[in-house]
């Protein structure tokens, strides 16, 4: 398991390992870590091996840590991400309401070697139909921006959020959700998501990818509910139906279905933030 305090040393060899993945596909000069680094990493707790599980597996498993997750402990953690500018914090609250949703199903693919489950977006290869769980880039993603909406994503962050010690959000952490719920209601009608980001600027993070993912997060969960689709709060859409939806931008669903006239769903806020 990985280190509860933020290791920047550690962090900066994620980032060079990913860094090199990249330059690996498009071609670049981006060494990988060296032996050291990655052995300190390890020490650490923020290296380990990737690994392969079978899709109904996966789906177990998420449904699994979702029973064992209480929701008053991930909307606190999501406050605190908030208040002390924590992607990781953030991330967990999405990932239990996807394990929470995901519904028992069998794998059904399209006719290609490497393609995603229509249902859940589990992406499978190989003879065996496996799915790889990219453990370092997975916890990369979490500390600098918040991670995906992806279910082998959420069953790594669900393992270490239920793993950790509990996150408390302290008073100045709900009032900087407070402020952030009040910048959401004053969204005018015809704000899409980009121009919501904007608005609320660094009160979410302090670049674009960590702004975008946390307004995900809050669509997810039922916040930021588009009124054409329901949020995975209150059901789960098949990946097969949200990608027949017309991909307007490059935001995952539902966000990228929202609009300033849909407002912020008071239900989903009274469910997640009744301070405690």
């Amino acid at each position: 398991m990985p280190a509860w305090e933020l290791d920047k040393r550690a962090l900066k060899v994620l980032e060079q390992a990913a860094r090199h993945e990249v330059t690996q596909h498009l071609g670049g000069s981006e060494r990988p870590p060296s032996a050291e680094d990655i052995a300190y990493a390890r020490s650490v707790g923020y290296w380990t091996e990737d690994e392969t599980i079978a899709h109904d597996d996966l789906v177990e498993r998420l449904n699994a840590l979702a029973a064992r997750t209480q929701p008053a402990d991930v909307a606190e953690s999501f406050v605190a991400g908030i208040g002390q500018k924590r992607p990781d914090y953030r991330s967990p609250i999405a990932s239990y309401v996807l394990a929470r949703s995901l519904p028992r199903h069998a794998l059904k693919l399209q006719p290609k070697a490497h393609c995603p489950c229509l249902v859940c977006e589990t992406w499978v290869k190989g003879d065996q139909q496996l799915a790889t769980i990219y453990r370092n880039s997975s916890l990369h993603s979490r500390l600098t921006i918040g991670g995906s909406l992806l279910p082998t994503y959420a069953l790594l962050d669900l393992e270490w959020f239920l793993a950790a010690p509990r996150v408390r959000a302290s008073d100045s952490d709900w009032q900087a959700f407070a402020e952030l719920l009040a910048a959401l209601r004053q969204a005018p009608g015809k704000f899409a998501a980009n121009a919501l980001s904007k608005l609320i600027g660094k009160r979410i993070g302090s670049n674009d990818l960590q702004r975008q993912r946390t307004l995900e997060v809050l669509s997810a969960i039922g916040l930021l509910e588009p009124k054409s689709c329901a949020s995975f709060w209150r059901a789960f859409t098949p990946y097969e139906d949200r990608a027949r939806i017309e991909n307007i931008n490059d935001w995952e669903f539902p966000m990228r279905l929202w609009r300033g006239s849909d407002g912020v769903n008071e239900d989903a806020v009274s469910y997640w933030f009744r301070k405690r």
